[in-house]
């Protein structure tokens, strides 16, 4: 998810200020809508992605599980990650990744 943009920043005074000018432009629909994209694009904070690490004893449990079976249905999915405390997604990315090292 995106953050808005603080009002009283300054910044979005002059983000407002150039949409406007963009909207009140003689561009076409399209250039208009790709410019104010842009716009919109360079002046909101995008999230920062971080990575997270896998604890050990989690991995070695991970390991035993993934030993005796390489595939996990979406309930055996939710039922390591309750054991492991991580999301059914990360236990999901963990064993496609697990299955492309092994091969």
């Amino acid at each position: 998810m995106s953050q808005r943009i603080e009002p009283g920043s300054g910044v979005d005074t002059l983000f407002n200020e150039i949409s406007q000018d963009i909207f009140n432009s003689s561009l076409s629909l399209f250039k208009k809508s790709l410019l104010l994209k842009q716009l919109y694009n360079n002046y909101v904070k995008q999230p920062v992605n971080t990575k997270y690490i896998i604890d050990k004893d989690k991995k070695i449990l991970l390991e035993q599980i993934f030993r005796k079976k390489h595939w996990l249905n979406k309930k055996e999915r939710a039922f390591v990650a309750e054991k492991c405390g991580l999301s059914p997604r990360q236990v999901r990315v963990w064993f496609i990744n697990k299955r492309t090292r092994s091969k």
